[in-house]
Parts: C-alpha cells; structure tokens; sequence
C-alpha cells in the first residue's frame, strides 16, 4: 500500500454506510423470527409482498455482520444470528437435503426450486455469522452446505448446475458462471475459519475452471453456456456481464491477498481493463453495462450493483496496486454515484438510470437488492482506508 491520495475521499463510504445505508434496514428489514423483508418502495415503504430468497435471506445476514463490526450495536448482532437460524431452519429441506429457493415470513416454503446461485451465498451468510459468533454450529452448517453443494450441484465437467427440482434433477439447459463466481467469493471466506485453509486450494480450483471459460482471444467471460459449458449466444439473457467482470478482477485480486497464484492477477488486470474499456461512461462518468455477446454493443443502463462492484475493484487496484491510471474513472464513477444513483429526497439508491431517458427506476429494495453490493464496497473503502491511515 504506497499510493496516498487525498482526492478520494474514503471515509464518505463509511459515513454513508453507518448514516444512510445500515439504520435505514436495520428499521425496515429483520422482523421478529429472524426473517429479513426485502420489498420497498421508493419510499422504503412495505411492499405487499413477504417473500425472502436464500439470496435476500443469506445476503442480510452479512450486512448485519458488517453492521455489527461497524458499530458494536447489539441489534445488528441479534439481526444477524436470528437471521441465520431463520435461514436453517426453515429454507433448509430435511428430505432431500439442500435449501429451497423462498419462503414467506412464517417460515412456509412459497418455492420448491433448488438453485446452485442461492445455495452458495448460504455458505457466504453462515460463513460471515461463524466468524462474527464463533458458533461451530453455523460452520457445520455451512460445511454441510458446501458438501451438498458439490453432492447434487456438481456436474461432470467441474462446474455447477444452474437450476435442479427439489430432488435434484436439472431443469434447464443452461449453466451460468455466476455461481461459480459466488462460490469462490463464498470460499474465500469459509478459509478464514479456524482450521479452514484448506478450502482455499478449492477456492483456486473454481477460479481456473471459470478462467478457463474464458474466451481465449480476448479473456472476455461470457455469462451462460450450455450443457457441455460452450458458451451459448443466443439464448435470453446471453451477454457479457461488465459488472461481472469488474468483480471478477476485485475477487481474484482479493484472492491473491490470501494466499492464491499472483499469476490471477493477470487476468483480474484483463477483466478490469476491459470492464472499463466497454462500460466506463468518460463523459458523465459511472459504467454501463451488459454488452451483447457477439457485437459487443453495450446496453446504455447504468445499474446500481455495476457502479459498486466497479468502484470496489477500482479502488483495490488503485490503493493496493498502484494503477495510477484508474484515479480518473475511479474518481468520476464515485462522483457519479454520489450525484445520480442515491436518491437525496428518499434515500436509498434508485435500482437504474437508462440515459435514453434519464428515467430513475425507483424501488428500493427487492431479493436481488438488498445492499450486499453497496456494503461491499464500503467495506473495501474502510479497509483501504485504515491501511492507508497508519
């Protein structure tokens, strides 16, 4: 850490976190039984909707633990641990093993599906309270978790089954590097257990498997493949995901800073570099973002979760690798973010802009966004900053 620069104002983030971020969910979020509500107005008012994913569900639970780390309030840390014994309690399924993709807030099972995605951020969600609780009953947990994981997930190629029934069987025609990429930010933590190093050699099995999916002309990664792990052009959704690529670039950097080949950093470097050069806006800062697979047009949507996954890989290779070069995208994608995508009337962060018509779309939170993003982020603001600071 050798860069100093007083430009970038690191301790916003906190101050963001702690004043308009943690309170606001910490009010509207946990509810008695350890449920998190994830459905919000523009408002933050209560939807009529009390559905929670393993997603939404797993992904609280880490905000709480950084509320708590952050703070030192009881109620962060009360949040957290009814939270992950909502989570195994009632999403886990004691038939077949695994955890259901939803339940509603009394704990009933609303969707049956078993879905590799939600499954690895439960091993992320009972990793952070093991750490935070030093229970070993939330390790076992998560260990089982992982286990199941690789037992029904698992295919033969190395890779994971996107969506399976609840016994089991696969359910589509497509695979998705995206648990993948989740899997190994899950792991990452798992080895920082007591007595969980080992998991780091998995860590690095996940990350050369998806390198490997890599298009070997350019090393853009490509978001959906078939079967047989071909990349697929043409189905619904095909892309390559620019917000997937800056945090690509943040975890395999992270990666390295535990212990993992130094030689990832050559292709988090590759997945930085053309994050920006296809998604960073150089006019009104902010990244869009995705592109189409084969034309490579971008979609001009700037999403609230790409701005944060861009600026926390920004700031990694700025402060801690010295890429000089990113202070002026780092710097005006901060600026972007503080000046478009954080609502000043009703807090919060709008869900998108789309510059065709500069529409802000205005929910605040939903499953898929619940601030894990945004916490993320600040808390790599916070680390850097405290290092910097000595």
């Amino acid at each position: 850490m050798t860069i100093r620069d007083k430009n970038i104002d690191l301790g916003w983030f906190e101050r963001h976190i702690l004043t308009d971020i943690l309170p606001v969910w910490l009010h509207h979020s946990p509810t008695s039984n350890g449920f998190f509500l994830s459905h919000f107005d523009e408002h933050f008012k209560l939807m009529n909707d009390n559905t929670g994913t393993l997603v939404s569900q797993s992904r609280m639970i880490y905000n709480f633990c950084m509320g708590y780390n952050l703070t030192g309030d009881p109620s962060y840390y009360m949040g957290a641990v009814k939270g992950a014994d909502f989570l195994i309690n009632n999403f886990y399924d004691k038939k077949y093993g695994g955890y259901f993709f939803s339940c509603d807030s009394d704990g009933n099972v609303i969707d049956e599906l078993k879905f590799s995605y939600g499954q690895v951020f439960v091993i992320f969600g009972l990793a952070h309270i093991c750490r935070l609780t030093g229970e070993q009953k939330y390790k076992q947990a998560a260990i089982q978790a992982l286990d199941e994981l690789d037992k029904f997930f698992g295919d033969e190629f190395g890779g994971l089954y996107w969506y399976m029934s609840r016994d089991f069987k696969p359910t589509c025609d497509f695979k998705s590097q995206n648990s993948l990429m989740h899997l190994y930010e899950a792991l990452l933590v798992l080895a920082e257990l007591d007595g969980m190093s080992y998991i780091l050699e998995k860590a690095q099995t996940v990350a050369e498997f998806v390198l490997k999916l890599s298009r070997p002309s350019s090393g853009l990664l490509p978001e959906l493949f078939d079967v047989e792990w071909k990349e697929k052009f043409d189905a619904p959704n095909s892309r390559i995901d620019i917000g997937h690529a800056f945090e690509w670039a943040y975890l395999l950097s992270a990666g390295v800073e535990r212990g993992l080949p130094d030689r990832f950093l050559t292709h988090a470097e590759n997945f930085l570099e053309y994050g920006i050069e296809l998604g960073y806006d150089s006019e009104q800062g902010g990244i869009y973002s995705p592109a189409e697979p084969k034309t490579l047009n971008v979609v001009q949507t700037k999403n609230w979760w790409e701005q944060t996954e861009a600026i926390r890989a920004m700031l990694n290779f700025y402060f801690s690798r010295e890429h000089k070069e990113l202070f002026e995208p780092l710097s005006r994608t901060i600026d972007f973010v503080k000046n478009q995508m954080i609502d000043p009337r009703n807090g919060g962060w709008f869900s998108k802009i789309d510059d065709k018509n500069d529409q802000h779309l205005q929910l605040k939170g939903f499953p898929g966004k619940n601030y894990y993003h945004i916490m993320g982020m600040a808390m790599e603001a916070i680390r850097i900053k405290k290092i910097v600071s000595n």
